[in-house]
């Protein structure tokens, strides 16, 4: 199926005087930069407005607390959800108006679902023309970041893996927010499974969904493209086949950019990432391998890095190569090969890390043996 969604979001996402940079796969030119021109990436120093007694699981709740309202989306420029602060799963069109049942494929009656909330915006599901469609939202308003990561979301769209979530589009008007277009993927993020009791995840799909990810991960770096914010809020699990799908392209860079500049963190990645950004060097692959570690580990023990630990704390301990996760002592004698190579993903120096090839030959080797056992 092809998505056009030129006219769809002319007027979902701007006013009528006012025409949005709108990139889709197959109008991209080279350079990308040409088109991004008007859009520049800032980057701020990592803020922690938070007292020294506030854990790590307290920031997240708290991070994580806010809720979408209409300061951040204009009701008569988009059809989509109201009161999501109230939890409600689904929410209908804040009014009916004959601006939103104007728009090309679009029922101003459909229900629109909420599916998650990341750093700089909210996904829901929608429909376009009768098919499902994902649209991510970012708000332009509310964080100086938030124009960086419109502009990292345009590097998915170099990108087309089993493994990666496709972006179909990406829209930036001069108005208050941007919307990235994606397919819908079934299913539920990593770490809703990995905090669910009921969900086993044994030795062989713990394994198959790593490879899945460093496979991902491949992808992105064969194609010069760092996500730098692997974690499992950001990686799908379909619920047709149980694979896994990289999303999330708002912190990733195009290693072949002149603005190649160090990142920093927010406070719901700090515990992924690599030692040698928190400590302001640039990042590389071997970033990605070091949050490829963590993420593993949390498969393995289901539980939170450096749970009870101060983010000033994860900060210091971590970038100096203190601190890392904790080890697993129940932990199976068939997992050992599994510890030993995320413990490798996570060596202080980033020369020590393995790369992705190893990692994913490594992987089908421990697949291979559980699978004949």
């Amino acid at each position: 199926m092809t998505f056009s969604l030129r006219h769809y979001l002319q007027k979902l996402s701007s006013p009528k005087n006012i025409s949005p940079l709108c990139i889709s796969r197959n109008e991209m030119k080279s350079p990308l930069s040409q088109n991004l021109q008007p859009f520049q990436t800032h980057y701020n120093n990592l803020h922690l407005p938070l007292s020294n007694s506030l854990s790590v699981t307290e920031a997240s709740h708290k991070a994580t607390k806010s809720q979408i309202t209409g300061k951040y989306l204009s009701p008569s420029r988009i059809c989509v959800v109201r009161k999501l602060e109230w939890g409600s799963e689904y929410a209908s069109s804040p009014r009916k108006s004959s601006h939103c049942s104007s728009c090309r494929g679009l029922n101003s009656r459909q229900h629109w679902i909420k599916l998650g909330k990341g750093s700089f915006g909210t996904v829901i599901q929608a429909k376009h023309e009768g098919e499902d469609i994902a649209v991510k939202i970012i708000p332009k308003t509310r964080f100086r970041k938030s124009l960086g990561s419109l502009k990292n979301e345009y590097n998915a769209l170099k990108l087309s893996h089993k493994n990666v979530v496709r972006v179909l589009q990406v829209t930036v008007s001069e108005g208050e927010y941007g919307l990235v277009i994606m397919e819908l993927c079934t299913g539920l993020n990593l770490l809703s499974l990995i905090f669910d009791p009921t969900v086993i995840i044994n030795s062989v799909r713990r394994t198959r969904y790593a490879l899945d990810i460093v496979l991902a991960l491949h992808h992105c770096h064969s194609n010069r493209i760092l996500h730098l914010d692997v974690k499992p809020s950001n990686i799908m699990v379909c619920s047709q086949g149980d694979y896994c799908k990289l999303c999330d392209f708002g912190s990733s860079h195009d290693m072949r950019e002149e603005e190649y500049c160090t990142v920093s963190p927010n406070i719901n990645t700090v515990v992924y990432t690599d030692p040698q950004i928190l400590q302001g060097k640039l990042p590389s692959e071997k970033s990605d391998v070091y949050s490829l570690g963590i993420t593993c580990w949390q498969l393995l023990s289901r539980e939170v890095p450096y749970e009870g630990y101060t983010l000033h704390t994860i900060i210091y301990k971590v970038g100096s190569g203190e601190l890392r996760p904790k080890s697993i002592e129940d932990a199976k004698i068939g997992d050992n090969d599994f510890i030993s190579l995320y413990n490798l993903c996570w060596q202080q120096d980033a020369i020590n890390r393995p790369s992705v090839c190893t990692i994913i030959h490594e992987l089908k080797k421990i697949i291979a043996s559980l699978s004949a056992q």
